[in-house]
């Protein structure tokens, strides 16, 4: 999906969920569609997740400073048992666990992986 495509999608994306029932009802649905829709995600429903070793580069690095792949969207990070919807100043901390959605069929074995 090309950088035009997924702003298109995106705009289309929010016009069709703009007052679109009750956000504690439809929050699996908003967001499976926001995956399949806007990031091209074909099966969202198959994450991968990773536990932060202390090996890990991004460690201590914020998401908008580490270059990852085209196809990786960093859907989660799990800290201290707590949910975090990443954004660019959400850094990856030993013990994390990071939920990735991959639009490509990817044999990620390791975090490292998603990294460019």
């Amino acid at each position: 999906m090309t950088d035009l495509q997924m702003r298109t999608a995106a705009k289309q994306f929010v016009k069709d969920w703009t007052g679109h029932g009750d956000e504690k009802q439809e929050t699996q649905r908003f967001w499976m569609a926001l995956l399949q829709k806007v990031f091209g995600v074909s099966e969202p429903d198959k994450a991968i997740e990773f536990e932060v070793q202390k090996e890990f580069i991004g460690i201590g690095k914020k998401l908008k400073d580490i270059n990852l792949k085209k196809d990786i969207v960093v859907a989660f990070v799990i800290r201290d048992n707590k949910v975090i919807i990443p954004n660019g100043t959400t850094t990856f901390e030993k013990g994390d666990r990071v939920i990735i959605i991959s639009s490509a069929e990817k044999n990620l074995s390791k975090l490292d992986e998603i990294i460019q």
